[in-house]
């Protein structure tokens, strides 16, 4: 694999990480706001409805935060499918078999 190649997988893995950054905190910074929870509490809450993982300890009480909540998980899911995608086409595009002469 070349190392324009390589670059362009980094650059992608590095958006895929900010944009996860970017859904966390702000999540987070919204659930502070609307949600009036603070600001460990909101970010735990924005990390545990990405993940999906719905522990329940804290739930949103507003129509609009539960609006966001189910947009942010929908988004964080199509990051994370998107992310697992991009690994397994780097992976198999840098290892491709070798094929071996059979001679009869």
């Amino acid at each position: 694999m070349n190392k324009d190649k390589i670059k362009n997988y980094s650059n992608k893995f590095l958006y895929l990480i900010l944009a996860v950054l970017t859904i966390l905190f702000g999540g987070a910074t919204f659930y502070y706001y609307v949600e009036k929870l603070s600001y460990i509490d909101a970010l735990y809450f924005s990390a545990a409805t990405m993940t999906t993982v719905g522990y329940g300890d804290i739930t949103p009480k507003t129509g609009l935060g539960r609006i966001f909540a189910m947009v942010q998980v929908t988004i964080s899911i199509i990051i994370f499918l998107y992310s697992v995608y991009t690994l397994i086409y780097f992976i198999k595009s840098r290892n491709k078999p070798k094929l071996k002469k059979v001679y009869s």
